[in-house]
């Protein structure tokens, strides 16, 4: 990440020092490099770790219910070998690094919290700690490994239909932050500016005429500043992240800047 912000920010210099363009165009274009690459990237590093989260926790209730099925006191490397090697993906891979602790030397309960640590799901973290509850009661707990899957299979559904829903309005915010909004703007912005608004026709001169363009502009200007910085947080809530409100500002603002000045010509 810092050597992508490092490479925006010298090709943004770069090109404000050799490309010859209107004062407007190049702020525009300075801006679009220096803010667009690192908030792209972040974007997909997210959308990788969210899909590896998710393959994840998909995975959980399956491996919950065969340890289930498992004899009473059965022993740990039994569980972690059974899920390392039983086909879960991402599941499987994580439990292969629990294995390569344990055989390390780090004992089984540590093992687990070192990978639940590292892994950004509740659902995960949740099913360590039956684990680890396992381990040291040396009890039976097949009901409540049954118990956990029935449970994550209903919050599965149950987010997947939430996140369905909030897909939409999101991807309704982004169009109509970086695209609706700044074209319309920037097609009215077009238009009036080509009326014949001479004192001729209701008496505005022209000197007048150009100072309330202006004025339209630099308005137009705020609006989408406010706009992005709005529907910036309305997204950050949406992913429980302050972080990516920021990140989405960084990229719904330039992006609304640049369809903007590309409509009104």
């Amino acid at each position: 990440m810092k050597k992508i912000i490092i490479a925006s920010a010298t090709l943004a210099i770069a090109s404000a020092l050799l490309l010859k363009l209107p004062l407007s165009y190049q702020l525009l274009l300075f801006l679009a490099i220096l803010t667009l690459p690192p908030a792209a990237f972040f974007f997909y590093h997210e959308f990788l770790e969210g899909k590896k989260t998710s393959q994840l926790e998909e995975a959980i209730p399956h491996a919950a219910m065969q340890i289930a099925s498992f004899p009473s006191r059965s022993s740990n490397e039994l569980v972690a070998k059974t899920i390392s090697q039983g086909g879960y993906g991402e599941l499987s891979s994580e439990f292969t690094e629990i294995e390569k602790r344990m055989q390390a030397g780090a004992s089984f309960p540590n093992a687990l919290q070192a990978s639940a640590k590292k892994r950004n799901s509740r659902l995960f973290r949740q099913f360590t700690v039956i684990l680890t509850l396992s381990h040291h009661s040396g009890g039976d707990v097949s009901n409540a490994l049954k118990a956990f899957a029935d449970d994550a299979f209903c919050v599965k559904n149950l987010k997947n239909e939430m996140q369905a829903s909030l897909a939409m309005q999101k991807y309704t915010i982004l169009a109509s932050g970086c695209l609706l909004v700044p074209a319309i703007l920037g097609v009215l912005l077009k238009v009036v500016s080509t009326l014949n608004l001479d004192s001729s026709t209701i008496g505005l001169p022209l000197a007048t005429k150009n100072a309330l363009l202006e004025a339209v502009t630099l308005g137009n200007y705020l609006y989408l500043f406010t706009f992005s910085l709005i529907s910036s947080a309305f997204l950050g809530v949406i992913d429980s992240s302050s972080k990516k409100a920021i990140l989405y500002f960084i990229l719904l603002f330039p992006l609304a800047l640049a369809v903007f000045t590309l409509t009104r010509g």
